[in-house]
């Protein structure tokens, strides 16, 4: 029973034998379970909890518990194979919790997988200044200090770990972009890879642990683009959010790294590893909340009677495909859009690049104003993603349109135009104060492209009518 003993250290080769072995046979055993009860099987459950059948055990019960009933031997053959290669590579056996982290397990496995081993044959002084000075001052090290390349790339990789995991849990489990996603995960992620580095190389310095945490990004921003879970342009965006409270998360980690003997070390990681958690816990307890910005308002004058711009405003021809910014980086824009009744409760339909969006009119002054509630709507971007055809959760619930309005205004004795466009929407992103801007400029890159169509057909049409006179 020595493969069963957690105290026998267990070799790299060896963990890689038995991890492939045991993933497939349990590959195996879960499609022939789908295929007894009737339901779909992919792959693609072990790396996606929101489509994975384990994380929704109401759908099908049966099914659920013969699920469970074949995970719990693996998980505990598992457990027991990582904490093994931990031993056998210096690092503590408590980093075997990080099994059971949805989806940024698979990275954990490859990192441990390749932990070199080391023998135990150093101590640990506490530093001069360490305010765990007058405890007990010597104590065994994780191991042999490995070299500076292979303790930041560790270090990386557990804070990765930690960062993908909040980012399945929160997107994947709970459906919510909130603060435990951009405030609480990439602070904690960067706690552990920043403390981590000190107990792998003792020398590390400060510079060793800002690059863990710029390492971190890369690695978690890599598989998050691989797996096609986020398009490459709203990371781009969420770099900024996320990098200060990694860095300061990381320094803190570091500081404590430094300082702490081994067990005070452990408790601190627990404590930050189940604030994460419980900030979640708030969040999934909690109804999402949402965010109503003001109305967004664009303008544009005319030259153009107002009978004129009402034609081309109720029912807008097909406008030209765009050239700018932001268009061009995946924004979804509005391609035509046509009235099928000219009253209230009037169904309007505006084409976009990704689909239509239905609208029902409340408000119909011919000549004057046009307002309508936005009832369904395409996608807002097509991301770009390595797989064109993967759907990214945020699309459906990140930001909603609800209703929009044209308004005319007389200008020099109905000889000109002023026409108003304004929007107003819902944001189910967390901080809005962050988002806000960036959704606001969207909103009024759409506005200019609309109006700029209604300016130029409606002009054509004064001039070519003018000639006639």
């Amino acid at each position: 029973m020595r493969h069963l003993d957690p105290r026998a250290p267990l070799g790299r080769l060896g963990y890689v034998l038995w991890g492939v072995s045991l993933a497939s046979l349990k590959f195996a055993l879960d499609a022939l379970l789908a295929n007894v009860f009737g339901h779909p099987y992919s792959l693609l459950f072990y790396v996606d909890p929101s489509s994975a059948p384990l994380m929704h055990a109401g759908v099908a019960t049966p099914y659920w518990s013969a699920l469970c009933c074949v995970m719990v031997p693996f998980a505990a053959l598992g457990v027991t194979l990582t904490v093994r290669r931990l031993r056998d590579a210096g690092a503590s056996p408590w980093l075997a919790l990080f099994f059971f982290v949805p989806f940024a397990n698979l990275l954990f496995f490859l990192a441990t997988a390749l932990l070199p081993r080391v023998r135990r044959d150093g101590v640990q002084r506490m530093p001069p200044a360490s305010p765990f000075r007058g405890m007990k001052e010597t104590e065994a090290l994780p191991g042999k200090p490995r070299s500076r390349a292979v303790a930041i790339l560790y270090a990386a990789t557990l804070g990765s770990v930690v960062a993908l995991g909040g980012f399945a849990v929160s997107v994947g489990l709970l459906g919510k972009y909130g603060y435990g996603l951009a405030l609480g995960t990439p602070m904690i992620s960067g706690f552990v890879g920043g403390a981590f580095l000190p107990r792998l190389r003792p020398e590390a310095k400060s510079g060793d642990a800002a690059l863990v945490t710029a390492l971190t990004f890369v690695l978690s921003m890599a598989f998050v683009v691989l797996f096609a879970l986020e398009g490459m342009g709203c990371l781009v965006l969420f770099v900024p959010l996320l990098f200060l409270p990694a860095l300061l998360g990381s320094a803190i980690g570091f500081a404590m790294g430094k300082s702490m003997p081994a067990r005070e070390h452990a408790l601190a990681m627990g404590g930050g590893m189940t604030l994460l958690l419980l900030t979640f816990g708030v969040e999934a307890t909690h109804p999402s909340y949402v965010y109503s910005p003001s109305v967004v308002e664009t303008t544009i004058d005319i030259a153009a009677a107002p009978d004129v711009v009402w034609a081309n405003t109720v029912s807008v021809a097909d406008m030209p495909e765009p050239t700018n910014f932001p268009f061009t980086a995946g924004i979804a824009y509005p391609i035509r859009a046509t009235l099928e009744t000219a009253a209230v409760g009037g169904v309007r339909t505006c084409e976009f690049n990704t689909g239509f969006a239905r609208e029902t009119v409340t408000a119909y002054d011919a000549g004057k104003r046009l307002r309508f509630t936005i009832d369904s709507q395409p996608d807002p971007l097509r991301e770009l993603t390595l797989y064109h055809t993967v759907h990214q959760p945020h699309l459906d619930s990140a930001i909603r349109n609800r209703v929009g309005e044209f308004e005319l205004l007389s200008l020099d004795g109905g000889m000109r135009t002023r026409l108003i466009g304004r929007s107003w929407y819902e944001l189910r992103i967390a901080p809005s104060f962050y988002w806000i801007p960036y959704s606001n400029f969207v909103v009024h890159a759409i506005h200019t492209r609309v109006l700029g169509a209604i300016k130029d057909r409606s002009e054509t049409s004064t001039k070519v009518a003018y000639r006639r006179f």
